[in-house]
């Protein structure tokens, strides 16, 4: 990096009615108004904390365990309460590529014995874009959960006070920890390089630690989250020593007891101690300067495994930028409803290949609105049932008399609603083919998904003419949906973080790959090394940043053109490089 770090946070605390917390992540805090508590706010970012891209695990840059305790304990100062009595770590806080998080640390009312509850929230941060309301769409995360506690008197830990290390200590490898570690999965930066010696001595782990230089400087910190995290290193030495070659990767998931006695630390001693009677139930934490005297202390803190895929997952988090269709439940009309002459008229039968003649034969003065095209294609071959609809989709194209006529073509279970029912395949191929005609002959056609068997009588039950006539002639909706008597009509929302679909961990190119085929559901992100090859001549590279899912896709999915197994025809994005021969 050749640019200056940039710097957290800015502007004026008091000058917004907030009080500057004096802190380097946490720019401000505020006192609630009606009721006792408090919150502390910040944003990170890679580029404003440069210290944080140093902290990468499973390919994913987190926010330090050791951070969150740093803030839990920061807030403690704020409302009287200097132990962390509790904090349990939930979901890993990941630090976005090119943006970054608002975090709020909240701290509740005071219960009768003092303790009060706490929370961390983090969310992408907006920036400057205010279209979505304050703060944008995406909702908070919480990250970590716990109990604030007054502080009670500690006993001089005299264990640490003597000979240094113990005449008996057993000295474990530390050079090369990091290379072995970062093979592992566990990506420690030169600013969470500080374990510079450890040792056994019985049950216990000793360790000498210093803050990097690459870390900054520890102004404004109880202690500094790196620091802090470094003393846990001891840990995964003897884990990498037992590794089992696992998946698995092994984060702080919960600290009891922490009360911070000094501030200003740089060069630590740390032992770690088995508690219970069982690996399970975790270490204590005790950190002292050199002579001797506490600096930190920790009743238990407990690890817990999780998979590379779910640390991968959640770095994936930040969708903004990326859409998808929700159906909406479209309100009932206001005033008189549209309504004019002709009504409208189903094929006979409800037979959608066959009966158009008799319409067209029965057409005089008084045109239809709508010729009601019911599909039956449960169980039907995807193929046959698209087919029979295209033949109809000509015909009534093809005929004069329904110039001024939409095709109404009824569905069932052909869109998943709620985004997870079931969906008949072959009603989902009739609407992808229908969708095209749409593009290509607008005001001609409508979709029509039902959940009950079709009635178009006027009795109850019956297709509410009315206002399926409103919302196609009154507001221009083609493609509507009716579920329990209500219809519904698709609008495009701002994506949810899905984890269904994972990007390969440290692989430059990859590509979507059908797994058993059938569905669109049934898909999987595999590497594609045969993309990154020497050009041939004729051939361009190009960095796909925006790709999309048509119709052809659709036919890949239901196995319908098999010749053409790989997915993906439309993409956007940059040319990086050209082979020999393209000119232009």
């Amino acid at each position: 990096r050749f640019w200056l770090a940039g710097r957290v946070g800015g502007g004026d605390a008091a000058g917004l009615g907030l009080v500057a917390a004096g802190h380097p992540l946490l720019g401000a805090a505020v006192e609630f108004a009606d009721r006792g508590g408090c919150l502390l706010t910040g944003r990170l970012s890679r580029s404003g904390v440069s210290w944080l891209v140093d902290h990468e695990v499973g390919g994913a840059v987190l926010v330090p365990g050791a951070a969150l305790v740093e803030w839990a304990l920061r807030a403690g100062d704020e409302v009287g309460c200097a132990v962390v009595d509790e904090l349990m770590l939930q979901v890993p806080v990941v630090v976005p590529e090119g943006s970054g998080l608002r975090v709020q640390v909240v701290v509740g009312e005071a219960g009768e014995d003092g303790r009060r509850g706490i929370d961390v929230y983090s969310r992408p941060d907006a920036g400057a874009d205010t279209s979505a309301g304050v703060g944008g769409d995406d909702s908070w995360v919480c990250h970590a959960t716990g109990v604030l506690a007054p502080e009670n008197a500690l006993a001089v830990d005299e264990a640490m006070s003597g000979a240094w290390p113990p005449v008996d200590a057993e000295p474990l490898a530390v050079e090369g920890f990091y290379a072995t570690a970062a093979e592992d999965g566990y990506g420690y930066g030169p600013a969470f390089q500080g374990l510079r010696a450890a040792w056994r001595h019985g049950e216990d782990l000793l360790a000498e630690v210093a803050l990097p230089e690459a870390a900054g400087t520890h102004d404004g910190y109880g202690i500094h989250p790196a620091l802090l995290d470094a003393t846990l290193h001891p840990l995964l030495v003897t884990r990498l020593q037992e590794s089992s070659g696992d998946d698995q990767l092994h984060v702080p998931f919960a600290w009891t007891g922490v009360s911070l006695r000094a501030v200003g630390a740089t060069t630590v001693r740390v032992r770690l101690r088995p508690v219970g009677e069982s690996a399970g139930c975790g270490v204590s934490v005790t950190v002292t300067d050199a002579t001797g005297g506490l600096v930190l202390s920790a009743d238990a803190l407990q690890t817990r495994p999780v998979q590379r895929g779910q640390l991968v997952a959640a770095q994936q988090r930040d969708v903004r930028g990326l859409f998808a269709v929700e159906w909406t439940p479209l309100p009932a009309p206001q005033g008189a409803e549209v309504s004019g002459a002709g009504g409208w008229v189903a094929l006979a039968g409800g037979d959608a290949g066959g009966g158009l003649a008799d319409v067209v034969s029965a057409v005089g003065d008084v045109v239809p609105w709508a010729v009601l095209a019911p599909v039956d294609a449960s169980g039907g071959d995807p193929l046959r049932v698209a087919e029979g609809v295209l033949s109809l989709v000509q015909e009534f194209l093809a005929a004069p008399e329904l110039g001024e006529s939409r095709l109404l073509v009824v569905t069932r279970s052909a869109v998943a609603t709620d985004g997870d029912g079931d969906v008949d395949v072959s009603a989902a191929a009739v609407w992808g083919l229908v969708r095209s005609a749409q593009s290509e002959n607008p005001g001609r056609f409508v979709l029509l998904d039902i959940d009950e068997d079709l009635r178009t009588d006027d009795g109850e039950g019956a297709l509410p003419q009315a206002r399926i006539r409103h919302a196609v002639e009154g507001l221009d909706e083609s493609q509507l949906a009716l579920r329990d008597g209500k219809l519904h009509i698709p609008r495009l929302t701002q994506a949810r973080h899905s984890a269904d679909i994972v990007a390969p961990p440290h692989e430059a190119a990859w590509r979507l790959r059908m797994v058993d085929g059938g569905s669109l559901d049934d898909l999987a992100a595999v590497a594609c090394p045969e993309v990154l090859e020497p050009l041939a001549t004729g051939q361009v590279r190009l960095s796909v940043h925006a790709a999309g899912i048509n119709f052809r896709d659709v036919l890949v999915a239901l196995g319908m053109v098999p010749a053409y197994g790989a997915m993906g025809g439309e993409g956007a994005g940059v040319v990086t490089e050209v082979g020999p021969g393209v000119t232009h």
